[in-house]
């Protein structure tokens, strides 16, 4: 895949506004929510997922996932101020110190937006792990992580500790488009970067919404898990399916989709 043309701005890539190539918006929204040691945070909470991990729920992404259950700062990140990276670890300490949310002392998530857009957001999880003490799990859609295979196995420095959670939006670039609002050839991202990380050796793990008939209709399931085999056979074993959770804003982008 060709990405669209980039700038230089600041010192760092950035893409024309508005662009449909999901990673040059990858780049573009990087500016909008990551500054060198901060990032936009919305809210951080305790979740059932992933062992009820203290989450931190970043502001913005690169794709516009019409069952995506983020709140509306998705679409307009400035709604979420900046942390440092060293405030969020004293917040997060504090919680955990506290136990108000109930969350497990050793286990740690970043989502809502997407956390893996830029080298800034590689020094955002070394930052947490060398702070906080426990598991960090990372859910990503692996648009830009598939684009910079290199991303792969520096992040295999940080061993078990770090584990990723790579969501596959659909297998064929018509479904990837009609899901993500983003230029179908995108689709490709996603695997190059499950196959970057099984080469490294990252400890991950995958998820897609395969058993939600509106997102992936007949012989799109069958696909996905062709296109993984192909990657490498035991792949699919990895892989977490699920059908739609309908979560208010969930509902509210689902209602638009055609």
């Amino acid at each position: 895949m060709q990405p669209a043309p980039l700038l230089w701005h600041a010192g760092r890539v950035c893409a024309t506004a508005g662009s449909p190539d999901a990673l040059a918006a990858a780049a573009e929204v990087s500016l909008r929510v990551e500054r060198p040691g901060a990032r936009r945070v919305t809210r951080v909470a305790a979740a059932g997922a992933c062992g009820d991990a203290l989450t931190v729920h970043l502001a913005g992404c690169n794709l516009a996932c019409a069952h995506c259950w983020a709140g509306p700062e998705r679409e307009e990140p400035a709604r979420a101020g900046f942390l440092t990276h060293l405030e969020l670890a004293r917040k997060l300490r504090l919680l955990r110190a506290e136990n108000r949310l109930g969350a497990s002392p050793d286990a740690l998530r970043l989502s809502g937006g997407e956390p893996l857009l830029s080298e800034l957001s590689l020094a955002l999880v070394a930052d947490l792990l060398a702070r906080l003490p426990g598991r960090l799990f990372v859910e990503t859609n692996g648009i830009a992580l598939g684009a910079h295979p290199a991303w792969a196995r520096a992040l295999t420095a940080h061993g078990p500790r770090l584990f990723l959670k790579l969501s596959l939006k659909a297998a064929t670039p018509a479904a990837f488009a009609r899901i993500t609002g983003r230029d179908g050839a995108a689709v490709e991202l996603p695997f190059r970067a499950a196959a970057a990380l099984l080469q490294a050796g990252v400890p991950f793990d995958l998820e897609a919404l395969s058993l939600e008939p509106r997102l992936f209709p007949p012989g799109e399931r069958e696909a996905l898990h062709a296109r993984l085999r192909a990657i490498d056979g035991a792949l699919p074993g990895r892989l977490r399916e699920e059908t739609l959770t309908p979560y208010p804003d969930t509902s509210r982008r689902m209602a638009a989709l055609t």
